[in-house]
């Protein structure tokens, strides 16, 4: 009885962890590049270039196609092209007809050397001003070092 123990313990505990633990992926080559290319993916330049593994810059010539970015999504479950307002890109164009500046900047203009420009100094040029003309009107008060809108008497 001891003897079959012992046998079925060998049988049992015949290991295959190299099996397990081997590497799955090869080692060579390291980068792996997208070739054939994925048809569900557009192919770009950047995809072909010359620095990549059978690209080159005639290729990158050829294939240099910008896409535009998408106004809106194809819903699934109607299958329809649905148009999106905020996708919609925007240009904001400001008027320059009574503009003096021209649109060339020569080399020789002189550097202009100013401070850091630093939190203080912004809440200074914007809100300062505003503050302190509110609490000379009456409107703010100093309350345990903070200045605190006054309630309103009505």
């Amino acid at each position: 009885m001891n003897q079959n123990m012992c046998s079925y313990c060998l049988r049992r505990a015949f290991s295959t962890t190299a099996n397990v633990y081997r590497r799955k992926t090869p080692i060579w080559p390291a980068k792996r590049s997208r070739r054939p290319f994925d048809e569900r993916f557009p192919v770009s330049a950047k995809h072909v270039n010359e620095q990549k593994l059978g690209g080159s810059k005639e290729l990158a010539e050829k294939v240099a196609i910008h896409h535009a970015q998408p106004t809106g999504f194809v819903h699934m479950k109607y299958k329809r092209f649905f148009r999106v307002k905020e996708m919609m890109p925007e240009l904001v164009v400001p008027d320059l007809k009574d503009c003096k500046l021209k649109p060339y900047v020569p080399y020789n203009v002189s550097t202009i050397h100013q401070s850091e420009f630093t939190a203080q100094d912004l809440f200074n040029t914007c809100y300062a001003k505003d503050i302190d003309k509110k609490f000379n009107e009456g409107e703010y008060e100093v309350d345990d070092y903070e200045i605190v809108k006054k309630p309103s008497s009505s």
